[in-house]
């Protein structure tokens, strides 16, 4: 089983370079979403995670697009559609970089932002590995 705080990286990886950042993965909020389905979990999960993985890659090009080329409304759009489907399916960290470039959009200071996409994408690719392994 997942724990809410266990990551299979360590803290100086690409994908969270601050240790106080949230997990890869939150085995708990993923039980908290969907364990609600009871027998049908497992299922949902598998669907979920691959439409997740199907969406997420068209997401996060659109977001490196507005960060290359300081268009905000594309960045933020796209941050804040992965932000909300990464977190319902315990992807923390990813919706925690997300959270940072849509505020960062809102604000129109887009410095940095090609680092944080990057950061976003290595997340991602960690998540969805942790996805298709998850056990209940």
């Amino acid at each position: 089983m997942e724990s809410s705080s266990t990551s299979s990286r360590s803290s100086t990886s690409p994908a969270q370079p601050n240790p106080g950042d949230p997990p890869i993965l939150d085995g708990d909020m993923i039980r908290l979403n969907l364990g609600a389905l009871g027998d049908d979990a497992a299922e949902c999960l598998s669907f979920l995670t691959e439409t997740f993985a199907e969406d997420t890659p068209g997401l996060l090009a659109n977001m490196r697009k507005g960060a290359e080329e300081n268009d905000r409304d594309l960045l933020r759009m796209n941050a804040h559609t992965l932000k909300s489907s990464s977190a319902t399916l315990g992807a923390m960290l990813l919706s925690h970089l997300c959270l940072q470039l849509e505020v960062k959009a809102k604000a129109g200071d887009l410095a940095g932002s090609v680092e944080l996409v990057a950061q976003a994408e290595q997340a991602y690719e960690e998540a969805k590995v942790g996805l298709q392994n998850f056990q209940w």
